[in-house]
């Protein structure tokens, strides 16, 4: 094993690299099948899903994230007192292969058997194996924060690769495709993880059967060489916890509570901020935008004919990531030929057809800020919004694709009402109209124009943007590993409770930057087409803080920790990951009320309040903890 004995060593010992692969295969397996799992549940049974409703996929969803942060604590105490650190990892990664095995068949008892599995084995893996990274080093080393840094971009890039591998498989081929490629990811690192184990040394081993009990010498280091080396041979170690000891504890539960106001605001990035990259920002790419025209011919024209209401929300709304291209194309071609024949419709109450049609007229000249029907009331407009795709019309009408025309997105497109006024929209806003009005009787018939997503023009998945924090993680990790290093060089380098700070400061100015990007948005919007470059700078931001929190807090609870207890306090810090997982679901659940009473920007001003005054806070607090933590940087 090339581990290295000295603490002023320059190069990483090969170990290292089996333990990334090893965890990027992981990740790999658990966020592909993440990806996939409210997709599956809300899907339609037709389709292959399990046709749950939203409130019924997220209060399982929130059940098992919660489980799979919680029972790292209870894996990394079985793997201090009993199983070793190695063999942990392999029994847990076989659980969870076995998982997703489960949830690659058909079948309601092994898909809960298959959530129960990957539950359990990520409590015996997950604490485990960053365990080791640490235990790679001697007491000392300069080399283990850019040690947990290399370690953080294995995470993240199995994360990004998993979810667009399973993702594509689950969403065009199969669910259970999907979960099944997530099943041989993992097993893929368990076979790496096994036949690799050479490189570990006797690290990571079983503890020996006796147990070593001796006194602190105050006058030493927390870490003596003495119990270093017997850790190393196996042997578990118990002694009190001296003043030294308690303190750096002090530090790691300290550090824990900041990590969780950091998550709860983090992980936003899953929820809210998801909501916004569907709803409200601008996911144009390209030059051009195909636009198909349809014309819509009365079976039996009437001079009193209703204005046309033409729902192509299936079209545009259901086409942003709730359908595939092909789905979404075979529905395309199959209005060239459908005829959609409309029964005669009453208007409802004392509402005249010139009363409609007026009020047609003046939904017309802004669909994008009211995207409703002519009904009087709410509950009519909620009823209508839930028929098929042609709505409300009098006599038969037959539709037909005519024509097709490629536009600039600068161009404006003119909608002509039925009193000839006239009014515009743009091809970028055209994509976050719900309801198309087409309230001017032509001669011919009516004219529509809707969007064809299966043309090369490009509107990016809503989803995609949650590959930009794993994108921006392996493409950034290398320079702060690198920096790290040379702020330590240069005697420079920050310790863990300031770099905590500067990651929560950094949080903090992400959500600035949503602040500004939704401040054109209006109040009570239900769509905007804000330019898609605040929310990559908010990912941005979030991730720099995110490389100065977690990697470095998973260093840190390594050299703070006794030897004894490692495995205990790393499932320590990842429950502290799972507590702010939670309150940010919760608070997620604000966005749509804030947005509707107040605005959007001030939805995301609350987290702008915590992650700064939190930073503001440890600043405060490091004088302290540093005190604390005793010589450990």
């Amino acid at each position: 094993m090339e581990t290295p004995t000295d603490p002023t060593a320059e190069r990483h010992p090969s170990a290292l690299y089996l333990l990334f692969f090893t965890e990027m295969w992981e990740r790999f397996s658990y966020y592909g099948m993440r990806a996939l799992l409210t997709l599956y549940l809300v899907s339609e049974v037709t389709k292959g899903g399990l046709g749950w409703t939203s409130a019924q996929a997220g209060q399982l969803y929130g059940i098992y994230t919660g489980l799979v942060y919680v029972t790292p604590l209870i894996g990394g105490i079985l793997a201090d007192r009993i199983l070793g650190y190695r063999l942990a990892i392999f029994l847990g990664g076989a659980t969870m292969a076995l998982g997703h095995a489960s949830l690659a068949l058909e079948s309601m008892f092994f898909f809960y058997l298959g959530l129960f599995l990957i539950i359990i084995g990520n409590g015996l893996f997950k604490p485990n194996i960053s365990s080791m990274v640490g235990q790679l080093y001697p007491e000392g080393s300069r080399l283990k924060d850019s040690a947990y840094t290399i370690f953080y971009m294995g995470i993240n890039l199995g994360a990004f690769i998993g979810t667009l591998i399973c993702g594509y498989l689950g969403e065009n081929i199969g669910w259970h495709y999907g979960f099944g490629a997530a099943g041989i990811g993992m097993t893929l690192g368990l076979v790496l993880f096994y036949f690799g184990q050479s490189m570990l040394g006797e690290i990571g081993k079983r503890p020996k059967a006796q147990s070593l009990v001796f006194e602190a010498d105050p006058h030493l280091p927390l870490e003596t060489e003495k119990q270093y080396a017997l850790y190393q041979e196996g042997y578990r170690v118990k002694k009190p916890l001296n003043k030294v000891e308690r303190e750096r504890l002090y530090v790691v539960f300290t550090l824990s509570f900041f990590s969780i106001l950091f998550w709860l605001a983090f992980e936003q990035a899953g929820s809210s901020m998801n909501i916004y990259a569907l709803k409200y920002t601008d996911r144009f790419l390209g030059e051009s935008l195909q636009i198909d025209a349809y014309e819509v011919k009365s079976a039996k024209p009437s001079p009193n004919d209703s204005v046309l209401l033409l729902k192509v929300a299936e079209l545009l709304n259901e086409a942003n990531n709730k359908k595939s291209t092909q789905e979404l194309k075979n529905e395309l071609e199959a209005l060239e030929v459908e005829v959609f024949v409309m029964e005669e419709k009453a208007l409802r109450g004392n509402e005249t057809l010139k009363e409609a049609e007026a009020e047609m007229v003046r939904f017309a000249k802004s669909p994008l800020q009211n995207p409703v029907y002519f009904s009087k009331t709410e509950t009519h407009r909620t009823e209508l919004s839930q028929k098929p795709a042609l709505e409300i019309a009098r006599g038969r009408y037959v539709m037909r694709k005519f024509d097709s025309l490629k536009i600039k997105l600068a161009d404006k497109i003119s909608i002509q009402t039925a009193t000839r006024n006239k009014s515009s929209l743009s091809a970028r806003d055209l994509a976050s109209v719900k309801e198309v009005y087409v309230p001017k009787k032509y001669a011919e018939g009516y004219k529509v124009l809707a969007l064809n997503k299966s043309q090369p023009s490009f509107v990016v998945p809503a989803s995609w943007f949650q590959s930009v924090n794993a994108f921006f993680i392996f493409t950034l990790a290398p320079f702060f590993s690198l920096l790290w290093i040379q702020l330590d060089r240069a005697k420079l380098n920050p310790n863990g409770p300031v770099k905590f700070a500067i990651g929560l400061l950094l949080l903090g100015l992400g959500f600035v930057a949503l602040v500004i990007g939704s401040a054109s948005i209006a109040k009570g919007a239900e769509t905007a087409s804000v330019s898609m470059v605040w929310l990559i700078l908010a990912y941005l931001l979030h991730t720099m803080g995110e490389l100065c929190l977690s990697p470095v807090g998973l260093s840190f609870v390594n050299k703070l920790s006794p030897v004894h207890l490692l495995g205990m306090m790393f499932g320590v810090w990842f429950l502290a990951s799972a507590i702010g997982n939670y309150i940010g679901g919760a608070l997620s659940g604000l966005v749509d009320s804030l947005a509707e009473k107040a605005s959007l920007s001030d939805f995301f001003l609350i987290f702008v309040f915590i992650s700064v005054g939190a930073s503001l806070l440890l600043f405060l607090l490091s004088p302290i903890l540093k005190k604390w933590m005793h010589q450990v940087r």
